[in-house]
């Protein structure tokens, strides 16, 4: 399948000197607290694909729907993708399918957030009732919480759809993690530099 993952500029140049990479985390760029849910990704990742480098590698991230169906490949004037001003590429990657493990990217973020992802509106509101006198997740009662975790199983059921919980498919950012980038899986090359905040 193609993805398309972005990266400093430095990291390419390290591709195409080493053929290869395999992720490293001490190159991540979001803060610890989200820790715990990475980890959660990636040990789901090594129940349904092979190649986890070590224990605790952390995946490579990529878009295989940036936005939507009609807009796969992520567009580079967004502000977001890297620290302003730095030089970046986004590389289109042609991977085997077996190789990587698509999930909702709007339902990852209440994995993030540690939340319940509902079957539909009515348990979702059944669900929060029984929380909202709790606070967050950490207060949750551990019956509460293995429900929650459970619940995260949606992100990888491309095909869920719940007005009000996930979008269709053809509507749904899709993103897409892996364990390693091969230079000979690159099939095209676009260097930019990172815009700076409109404000």
């Amino acid at each position: 399948m193609i993805i398309w993952s972005i990266h400093e500029l430095s990291f390419f140049n390290q591709l195409e000197k080493n053929k290869v990479i395999y992720p490293n985390k001490k190159k991540l760029t979001w803060k610890n607290e989200f820790l715990d849910s990475y980890y959660w990704l990636a040990n789901q990742m090594e129940k349904k694909i092979d190649g986890r480098p070590h224990p605790t590698a952390l995946p490579f991230w990529g878009w295989y729907q940036w936005k939507d169906e009609q807009t796969k490949c992520p567009d580079l004037r967004v502000r977001s993708h890297l620290q302003a001003g730095k030089r970046g590429v986004r590389l289109e990657l042609e991977i085997p399918d077996d190789d990587v493990v698509l999930s909702d990217f709007m339902l990852w973020c209440d994995v993030l957030n540690r939340w319940y992802i509902a079957d539909n509106l009515r348990d979702q509101n059944r669900f929060f009732s029984d929380t909202e006198r709790m606070g967050m997740y950490d207060s949750w009662s551990k019956r509460l919480q293995t429900k929650a975790e459970k619940s995260w199983q949606k992100i990888f059921d491309i095909s869920f759809h719940q007005r009000g919980i996930a979008s269709p498919r053809y509507k749904k950012a899709i993103q897409a993690t892996f364990w390693k980038i091969c230079l000979n899986q690159v099939k095209d090359v676009k260097f930019f530099t990172a815009r700076k905040p409109a404000f």
